[in-house]
């Protein structure tokens, strides 16, 4: 009896000096608890409102892996936000359509392009047959002179001149410079008599001048103007004449007032 109890006396004590947990499951088991909370906490998955359960680490790593999945596919199925708010299908479709525009601008310029080099090739072309026709008219007003003789005898008989020389050289007709002209009219009052002034102003002539047609125009409280066209040569016709000879009427024109003024 005295050897079990210093047996047992002597295991206790060596006992005493080891580093040994005895309570280790027990911390373990309160950190499993711990680990499970946090994990219902933080990462679990939603489902129906309430939070799913985890009885593992590994059942948190799962659970949070298919929280993963499942935001990418939302993000994936959602529109992608672009300019203005269209879908990336609608950007795709912008882009398609700019892109083929260009194509078409481009077609265009570079039949623009082409067009401009045959006008350019035609206009120096004409240019060119133009100028050969002035040399021809000089070579032949050069052989018209050679055949003069300044200095030949009177016993020789004179040299015709070549008609076909002079046939090339008609002789221009001087075009002259005409201008339609529209004036008005205006009368004192309402009483004045727009026949007469009418009467009065076709009075006025001169070497190119020829009156056209007239009307009486509306100007208010029962006033009208006179309105009447005229055809004049520029080299001997001016309006400075026309207001001239037409305000000379004073009992019937008050004044004259130039409407439009056109070349022909």
């Amino acid at each position: 009896l005295h050897v079990a109890r210093d047996t047992e006396g002597s295991t206790m004590a060596e006992l005493m000096h080891e580093s040994v947990w005895f309570d280790r499951p027990k911390y373990e088991t309160a950190e499993a608890i711990y680990h499970k909370s946090m994990a219902e906490d933080h990462s679990g998955l939603v489902i129906e409102g309430k939070p799913a359960p985890f009885t593992t680490s590994s059942d948190a790593l799962s659970g949070i892996e298919k929280t993963r999945s499942m935001i990418e596919m939302s993000l994936k199925s959602a529109p992608v936000a672009g300019v203005g708010g269209k879908s990336a299908s609608q950007l795709e479709q912008r882009v398609t359509d700019l892109e083929r525009e260009n194509k078409e601008l481009r077609a265009e310029l570079r039949d623009v392009q082409k067009r401009l080099s045959q006008l350019e090739s035609t206009v120096s072309k004409s240019r060119g047959v133009d100028t050969n026709a002035r040399d021809d008219e000089a070579q032949d007003d050069d052989d018209v002179d050679d055949d003069f003789d300044l200095f030949g005898s009177g016993d020789e008989e004179p040299v015709e001149t070549k008609p076909k020389a002079k046939a090339k050289k008609p002789e221009k007709k001087a075009v002259v410079a005409k201008s339609s002209i529209i004036l008005e009219v205006k009368p004192w009052d309402d009483e004045t008599d727009m026949r007469e002034v009418e009467r009065l102003v076709r009075t006025v002539t001169a070497d190119g001048l020829l009156w056209g047609a007239a009307k009486l125009v509306p100007v208010g409280y029962g006033i009208n103007k006179l309105q009447i066209s005229c055809v004049v040569e520029d080299d001997k016709i001016g309006t400075d004449f026309l207001e001239e000879s037409i305000t000379a009427f004073e009992d019937h024109v008050q004044s004259v007032d130039i409407a439009a003024f056109n070349k022909i």
